[in-house]
Protein backbone atom coordinates (compact mmCIF):
# COMPACT_ATOMS: atom_id res chain seq x y z
CA UNK A 1 0.00 0.00 0.00
CA UNK A 2 1.48 3.07 -1.06
CA UNK A 3 1.92 5.94 1.01
CA UNK A 4 0.74 8.35 -0.26
CA UNK A 5 2.11 11.98 1.18
CA UNK A 6 -0.11 14.42 2.22
CA UNK A 7 -0.05 17.57 0.23
CA UNK A 8 0.38 20.51 2.27
CA UNK A 9 -1.54 23.56 0.84
CA UNK A 10 -0.47 26.53 2.15
CA UNK A 11 -2.42 29.79 1.32
CA UNK A 12 -0.99 31.80 -0.66
CA UNK A 13 0.04 34.98 1.49
CA UNK A 14 -1.10 38.16 0.04
CA UNK A 15 1.56 40.49 -1.60
CA UNK A 16 2.79 43.37 0.71
CA UNK A 17 1.10 46.68 0.04
CA UNK A 18 4.05 49.01 -0.58
CA UNK A 19 4.23 51.32 2.28
CA UNK A 20 3.21 55.21 0.87
CA UNK A 21 4.39 57.48 3.33
CA UNK A 22 2.46 60.61 3.80
CA UNK A 23 3.95 63.79 2.58
CA UNK A 24 3.07 66.86 4.44
CA UNK A 25 1.26 69.60 2.16
CA UNK A 26 3.36 72.73 2.51
CA UNK A 27 0.95 75.54 4.65
CA UNK A 28 0.56 78.24 3.48
CA UNK A 29 2.29 81.09 5.41
CA UNK A 30 -0.07 83.70 7.16
CA UNK A 31 -1.27 86.53 4.71
CA UNK A 32 0.28 90.00 6.40
CA UNK A 33 -2.01 91.74 8.45
CA UNK A 34 -3.30 94.45 6.28
CA UNK A 35 -2.04 97.81 6.82
CA UNK A 36 -4.63 99.64 9.44
CA UNK A 37 -6.53 102.34 7.83
CA UNK A 38 -5.34 106.09 8.70
CA UNK A 39 -7.12 107.56 11.55
CA UNK A 40 -9.82 110.22 10.00
CA UNK A 41 -8.71 114.13 11.57
CA UNK A 42 -11.03 114.70 14.42
CA UNK A 43 -13.69 116.68 13.73
CA UNK A 44 -14.03 119.71 16.25
CA UNK A 45 -17.23 121.23 17.35
CA UNK A 46 -16.33 124.24 15.21
CA UNK A 47 -15.82 122.59 11.98
CA UNK A 48 -17.47 125.08 9.93
CA UNK A 49 -15.95 128.24 11.59
CA UNK A 50 -12.58 126.37 11.35
CA UNK A 51 -13.10 126.22 7.56
CA UNK A 52 -13.97 129.97 7.67
CA UNK A 53 -11.03 131.34 10.31
CA UNK A 54 -8.73 128.33 8.85
CA UNK A 55 -8.03 127.54 12.67
CA UNK A 56 -10.27 125.92 15.38
CA UNK A 57 -10.51 126.53 19.09
CA UNK A 58 -12.22 123.15 20.51
CA UNK A 59 -10.43 120.19 20.74
CA UNK A 60 -13.47 117.76 21.44
CA UNK A 61 -14.67 115.03 18.63
CA UNK A 62 -17.85 116.27 18.10
CA UNK A 63 -20.00 117.41 15.42
CA UNK A 64 -22.39 119.67 17.50
CA UNK A 65 -22.34 122.86 15.77
CA UNK A 66 -21.69 121.59 12.16
CA UNK A 67 -25.07 120.88 11.10
CA UNK A 68 -25.85 124.83 12.88
CA UNK A 69 -22.84 126.79 11.29
CA UNK A 70 -23.82 124.98 7.57
CA UNK A 71 -27.47 126.25 8.27
CA UNK A 72 -26.46 129.66 9.11
CA UNK A 73 -24.18 129.62 6.02
CA UNK A 74 -27.01 128.57 4.04
CA UNK A 75 -29.43 131.70 5.36
CA UNK A 76 -26.52 134.02 5.08
CA UNK A 77 -25.76 132.91 1.42
CA UNK A 78 -29.76 133.31 0.09
CA UNK A 79 -29.94 129.44 -0.38
CA UNK A 80 -33.76 129.74 0.95
CA UNK A 81 -34.72 133.60 -0.21
CA UNK A 82 -37.72 133.15 1.55
CA UNK A 83 -36.63 132.14 4.43
CA UNK A 84 -33.61 134.68 4.92
CA UNK A 85 -35.86 137.26 3.73
CA UNK A 86 -37.95 136.81 6.72
CA UNK A 87 -35.16 136.70 9.26
CA UNK A 88 -33.85 139.67 8.05
CA UNK A 89 -37.14 141.60 8.08
CA UNK A 90 -38.40 140.10 11.14
CA UNK A 91 -35.17 141.16 13.01
CA UNK A 92 -34.63 144.53 11.63
CA UNK A 93 -38.46 145.13 12.77
CA UNK A 94 -37.34 143.89 16.16
CA UNK A 95 -34.28 145.87 16.29
CA UNK A 96 -36.52 149.19 14.62
CA UNK A 97 -39.33 148.42 17.07
CA UNK A 98 -36.66 148.25 20.04
CA UNK A 99 -35.45 151.84 19.42
CA UNK A 100 -39.47 153.07 20.48
CA UNK A 101 -40.48 150.73 23.12
CA UNK A 102 -38.64 150.56 26.55
CA UNK A 103 -38.62 147.06 28.49
CA UNK A 104 -41.42 148.50 30.53
CA UNK A 105 -43.40 149.24 27.31
CA UNK A 106 -42.59 145.72 26.30
CA UNK A 107 -44.05 143.82 29.12
CA UNK A 108 -46.81 146.22 29.24
CA UNK A 109 -47.73 145.43 25.41
CA UNK A 110 -47.09 141.77 25.97
CA UNK A 111 -49.42 141.22 29.33
CA UNK A 112 -52.05 143.52 27.21
CA UNK A 113 -51.88 141.03 24.48
CA UNK A 114 -52.17 137.96 26.37
CA UNK A 115 -55.20 139.36 28.08
CA UNK A 116 -56.85 139.95 25.13
CA UNK A 117 -56.56 136.54 23.60
CA UNK A 118 -57.77 134.62 26.92
CA UNK A 119 -60.62 136.80 27.09
CA UNK A 120 -61.47 136.88 23.61
CA UNK A 121 -61.17 133.36 23.75
CA UNK A 122 -63.29 132.39 26.28
CA UNK A 123 -66.38 134.52 24.77
CA UNK A 124 -65.59 132.45 21.76
CA UNK A 125 -65.58 129.08 23.86
CA UNK A 126 -68.78 130.11 26.08
CA UNK A 127 -70.39 131.13 22.70
CA UNK A 128 -70.17 128.26 21.19
CA UNK A 129 -71.22 126.08 23.84
CA UNK A 130 -74.21 128.29 24.17
CA UNK A 131 -75.13 127.99 21.05
CA UNK A 132 -75.17 124.38 20.70
CA UNK A 133 -77.32 124.21 24.03
CA UNK A 134 -79.88 126.47 22.34
CA UNK A 135 -80.13 124.78 19.10
CA UNK A 136 -78.97 121.14 19.94
CA UNK A 137 -82.43 119.42 21.12
CA UNK A 138 -82.10 115.92 22.35
CA UNK A 139 -78.32 115.94 22.08
CA UNK A 140 -78.06 118.87 24.24
CA UNK A 141 -75.30 117.48 26.88
CA UNK A 142 -73.59 115.59 24.66
CA UNK A 143 -73.07 119.09 22.32
CA UNK A 144 -71.91 120.56 25.53
CA UNK A 145 -69.54 118.19 26.24
CA UNK A 146 -67.77 118.54 22.94
CA UNK A 147 -65.03 120.95 23.05
CA UNK A 148 -64.68 123.73 19.93
CA UNK A 149 -60.80 123.54 20.91
CA UNK A 150 -60.85 119.33 21.45
CA UNK A 151 -58.41 118.87 18.41
CA UNK A 152 -56.19 121.29 19.57
CA UNK A 153 -56.24 120.08 23.25
CA UNK A 154 -55.61 116.38 22.38
CA UNK A 155 -52.56 117.54 20.90
CA UNK A 156 -51.75 119.98 23.62
CA UNK A 157 -52.22 116.86 26.11
CA UNK A 158 -48.89 114.96 24.00
CA UNK A 159 -46.92 117.91 24.12
CA UNK A 160 -43.41 117.63 25.92
CA UNK A 161 -39.81 118.26 25.98
CA UNK A 162 -37.65 115.94 23.91
CA UNK A 163 -35.55 114.67 26.48
CA UNK A 164 -32.25 114.03 23.64
CA UNK A 165 -33.11 117.23 22.14
CA UNK A 166 -32.54 118.93 25.49
CA UNK A 167 -29.46 116.99 26.15
CA UNK A 168 -28.43 118.19 23.00
CA UNK A 169 -29.06 122.05 23.58
CA UNK A 170 -27.12 121.54 27.60
CA UNK A 171 -24.25 120.11 25.64
CA UNK A 172 -24.33 122.82 22.95
CA UNK A 173 -24.27 125.48 25.53
CA UNK A 174 -21.71 123.85 27.83
CA UNK A 175 -19.30 123.65 24.96
CA UNK A 176 -20.03 127.31 23.63
CA UNK A 177 -19.14 128.59 27.12
CA UNK A 178 -15.70 126.39 26.89
CA UNK A 179 -15.11 127.58 23.42
CA UNK A 180 -15.51 131.54 24.51
CA UNK A 181 -13.71 130.70 28.59
CA UNK A 182 -11.12 129.05 26.42
CA UNK A 183 -10.26 132.07 23.18
CA UNK A 184 -10.87 134.51 25.86
CA UNK A 185 -8.15 133.06 27.85
CA UNK A 186 -5.76 132.79 25.26
CA UNK A 187 -6.05 136.66 23.92
CA UNK A 188 -5.49 137.87 27.51
CA UNK A 189 -3.07 135.76 27.99
CA UNK A 190 -1.36 136.45 24.49
CA UNK A 191 -0.62 132.62 24.29
CA UNK A 192 -1.07 133.68 20.45
CA UNK A 193 0.75 136.76 19.54
CA UNK A 194 -0.73 137.20 16.23
CA UNK A 195 -4.01 136.00 17.21
CA UNK A 196 -3.76 138.34 20.62
CA UNK A 197 -3.04 141.76 17.95
CA UNK A 198 -5.89 140.76 15.76
CA UNK A 199 -7.98 140.55 18.55
CA UNK A 200 -6.80 143.72 19.96
CA UNK A 201 -6.86 145.56 15.99
CA UNK A 202 -10.55 144.23 16.11
CA UNK A 203 -11.88 145.22 19.44
CA UNK A 204 -9.91 149.25 18.77
CA UNK A 205 -11.94 149.11 15.75
CA UNK A 206 -15.30 148.41 17.55
CA UNK A 207 -14.16 150.68 20.19
CA UNK A 208 -13.72 153.26 17.75
CA UNK A 209 -16.92 153.13 16.00
CA UNK A 210 -19.08 153.01 18.56
CA UNK A 211 -17.80 156.49 19.33
CA UNK A 212 -19.60 157.24 15.92
CA UNK A 213 -22.92 155.21 15.90
CA UNK A 214 -25.25 154.00 18.54
CA UNK A 215 -24.95 150.27 19.58
CA UNK A 216 -28.79 149.58 18.01
CA UNK A 217 -27.20 151.37 14.55
CA UNK A 218 -24.38 148.89 14.85
CA UNK A 219 -26.11 146.29 14.97
CA UNK A 220 -28.66 146.84 12.12
CA UNK A 221 -25.41 147.81 9.70
CA UNK A 222 -24.03 144.16 11.27
CA UNK A 223 -27.56 142.50 10.02
CA UNK A 224 -27.62 144.32 6.46
CA UNK A 225 -23.41 143.54 5.22
CA UNK A 226 -23.88 139.68 7.54
CA UNK A 227 -26.40 138.88 4.70
CA UNK A 228 -25.17 141.26 1.76
CA UNK A 229 -21.24 140.79 1.85
CA UNK A 230 -21.36 136.73 1.84
CA UNK A 231 -23.65 136.66 -0.52
CA UNK A 232 -21.96 138.70 -3.10
CA UNK A 233 -19.00 137.14 -2.74
CA UNK A 234 -20.06 133.91 -3.38
CA UNK A 235 -22.00 135.40 -6.31
CA UNK A 236 -18.37 137.00 -7.67
CA UNK A 237 -15.89 134.47 -5.67
CA UNK A 238 -13.48 134.83 -9.00
CA UNK A 239 -13.02 138.20 -9.23
CA UNK A 240 -12.84 138.97 -5.72
CA UNK A 241 -9.96 135.91 -5.15
CA UNK A 242 -8.26 137.44 -7.44
CA UNK A 243 -8.61 140.81 -6.90
CA UNK A 244 -7.67 139.62 -3.20
CA UNK A 245 -4.59 138.22 -4.25
CA UNK A 246 -2.87 141.16 -6.20
CA UNK A 247 -3.53 142.95 -2.79
CA UNK A 248 -2.43 140.16 -0.33
CA UNK A 249 0.78 139.86 -2.50
CA UNK A 250 1.22 143.99 -2.40
CA UNK A 251 0.98 144.09 1.30
CA UNK A 252 3.61 141.23 1.41
CA UNK A 253 5.37 143.11 -0.20
CA UNK A 254 5.34 145.98 1.47
CA UNK A 255 5.88 144.15 4.77
CA UNK A 256 8.72 142.46 3.38
CA UNK A 257 10.36 146.16 2.12
CA UNK A 258 9.46 147.53 6.06
CA UNK A 259 11.16 144.37 7.30
CA UNK A 260 14.02 144.27 5.06
CA UNK A 261 14.51 148.41 6.10
CA UNK A 262 14.00 147.29 9.69
CA UNK A 263 16.50 144.77 10.00
CA UNK A 264 19.26 146.89 7.45
CA UNK A 265 18.61 150.05 10.41
CA UNK A 266 18.98 146.87 13.16
CA UNK A 267 22.48 146.15 11.70
CA UNK A 268 24.05 150.10 11.24
CA UNK A 269 22.94 150.21 15.10
CA UNK A 270 24.63 147.23 15.98
CA UNK A 271 27.81 148.61 13.88
CA UNK A 272 27.70 152.07 15.38
CA UNK A 273 27.32 149.98 19.04
CA UNK A 274 30.50 147.90 18.28
CA UNK A 275 32.70 150.66 17.10
CA UNK A 276 31.76 152.79 20.04
CA UNK A 277 32.51 150.19 22.06
CA UNK A 278 35.94 148.98 20.46
CA UNK A 279 36.70 152.81 20.89
CA UNK A 280 35.98 153.05 24.39
CA UNK A 281 38.29 149.65 24.87
CA UNK A 282 41.58 151.47 23.15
Amino acid sequence: MTDVAAETFVAPTAAAEPVVEAVAEPVAAPAPAAAAAPAAAPVTADRGLAEVLGFSFVKEDTTLFAPYVSRGRDLVLWRHPTTTGAVLGGSLAALIASAYLSWDDALRIGAGLAFTVVVLNLVYVGAVKLTKAFFGGANTRALEDEHPHAALLAQARHLQVDEAAARTATTMAVTAAGVATRSAASVLLAEDLGQSLRAAAALYLLWTVSTWFSAKTLIGLSLIVLFTIPAAYDQNREIVDKQLAIASEMVDQQLGNIKSRAIGIRADIMAKFDGSAAKKEE
